[in-house]
């Protein structure tokens, strides 16, 4: 059934909207953004409009795909308000592997990565120049979610972050950034959508910034960080539109049912 947990907010801005095993919307209060825009559509990964956004200033914030019957694809993009940074300079890297020399090519030259996705059998990569002298980022492999869960550990053992988590084909792919304190984040994994355990982390200060669905295993895992304007989480068996109607300054295009 469709479940929400809601921490009153004012500027409410789309997270991610994801699929697993049901639909999730995650929300949260954030500054400095104008509006958001999030497409959905069908078929191929939309790379004109991905493009499109890049060139009109729009960073990137997440590319998902999924759905319980047709698949889609989600492109979402924010664009800044007029008194925050403009976004940097972003590049799109689209590979069938796992675009390891891209990558460090990127930390190379300074720039950060905002967006690691594998969808459909494809790598989506979306860099951006970065404002402090370097990067901070790495990437860890695991072949198992054991081995998974043990590299989250020794990451944040060295103060760094995990940003995000991807299973690609059976592989645990980690992003972190490396920190100057403890991360204060916490794992979970769970066979079920853990709303109970989700609301007990709301209330102490945590909210989600990365969860995974695996298919084959058929479970989820989830990464909690400390947000400074909390969060908001629905799920839904169709796809949420009205749900994300109501978050307010998102502009959809594309398939809407």
């Amino acid at each position: 059934g469709d479940s929400s947990i809601d921490c009153r907010m004012a500027e409410k801005r789309l997270q991610k909207v994801y699929y697993g095993d049901r639909w999730v919307v995650a929300s949260g209060n954030e500054k400095g953004l104008q509006s958001q825009t999030l497409y959905r559509g069908e078929d191929d990964f939309p790379l004109e409009k991905a493009q499109k956004y890049i060139n009109e200033g729009k960073r990137i914030r997440a590319i998902t795909y999924g759905g319980e019957t047709e698949k889609t694809w989600q492109l979402l993009a924010d664009r800044l308000s007029y008194d925050a940074k403009e976004a940097g300079s972003q590049s799109l890297i689209i590979k069938n592997d796992f675009p390891v020399k891209d990558i460090e090519n990127a930390w190379k030259a300074n720039k950060k990565v905002n967006v690691l996705s594998f969808c459909d059998g494809q790598w989506f990569v979306v860099t951006e120049t970065n404002d402090e002298p370097a990067v901070g980022q790495a990437i860890v492999t695991a072949n198992s979610f054991e081995e998974m869960r043990d590299e989250v550990a020794a990451s944040w053992k060295k103060d760094k972050a995990v940003q995000d988590i991807v299973l690609a084909d059976g592989v645990w792919y980690l992003l972190t950034k490396q920190g100057s304190g403890p991360t204060g984040q916490a794992f979970y994994a769970n066979d079920e959508f853990p709303m109970e355990k989700i609301g007990e982390k709301f209330k102490g200060g945590q909210y989600i910034t990365s969860l995974v669905w695996d298919p084959k295993e058929e479970f989820w895992v989830f990464i909690f960080s400390k947000l400074p304007g909390g969060q908001s989480l629905s799920t839904a068996g169709d796809w949420p539109y009205d749900k994300l109607k109501s978050i307010g300054n998102v502009f959809m295009y594309g398939k809407r049912d």
